[in-house]
């Protein structure tokens, strides 16, 4: 029998370079430029069978695109 899936995660995976300069421009938040790393350091990483993978450093919409792409087969 197989399963039907009704959810689906998908992991935004960005290094922490791009994450610490996407931090510093924001505005109206405050994030301690500290926390990146030590979140990134204990982040236990989706397997491929557990989420759908995504680099941010693509647009919004190539995420979107390759995530509606990607659900086709899931």
């Amino acid at each position: 029998m197989t399963a039907i899936r009704t959810c689906a995660f998908v992991y935004l995976k960005g290094t922490i370079k791009t994450l610490k300069e996407r931090l510093t421009t924001r505005t109206g938040h405050f994030f301690d430029p500290s926390l990146p790393q030590s979140q990134l350091d204990t982040l236990e990483e989706p397997g491929d069978d557990e989420a759908i993978t995504e680099s941010i450093e693509l647009t919004p919409e190539q995420i979107v695109d390759n995530v509606l792409e990607k659900l086709k087969t899931w």
